[in-house]
């Protein structure tokens, strides 16, 4: 298992927290490019799918990953409904620019994150917070939030 900790302090949004956890497998896996985007920082995307996609192994370390955030409190908190909304608006933004209208699977995960962002601005379902629990346990891995 591979083991990262991550300063929450250091962490605002969801592309700050994606960065510094490619940043600290860097360091801790002792990389070199390709695993850096622009040769510069550490990189594998900026979505729940690539991130579900790297904890399954491939990215950096060996899966599962035990990722501990220490001062979360700094971001959890806002880490919340209006923000997993927010998400799924831009990923169904993302995925509608593109263009995809005869490709069923695009219309039917476009009708989900259309259906999930409603429910979540309705309060209702997980947090932003949950969601991404949720996604590493589901890869095999842990986020520990303290």
């Amino acid at each position: 298992m591979t083991r990262v900790s991550l300063d929450g302090r250091r962490i605002d949004t969801f592309e700050s927290f994606l960065e510094l956890l490619a940043e600290e497998l860097a360091r801790v896996c002792d990389a070199k490019p390709p695993y850096f985007r622009d040769s510069k920082e550490p990189y594998f995307g900026q979505n729940f799918d690539s991130l579900h996609d790297c904890l399954h192994g491939g990215f950096l370390g060996n899966a599962p990953y035990e990722v501990v955030v220490t001062n979360a409190s700094a971001f959890s908190s806002k880490w919340d409904r209006k923000m997993l909304s927010a998400y799924y608006r831009q990923e169904y933004d993302r995925i509608d620019s593109r263009n995809y209208w005869n490709d069923p699977f695009y219309n039917e995960q476009c009708e989900w994150l259309s259906d999930a962002g409603e429910r979540a601005e309705n309060g209702e379902g997980p947090t932003f917070l949950e969601e991404l629990v949720d996604l590493f346990e589901h890869a095999g891995s842990r986020l520990i939030v303290r």
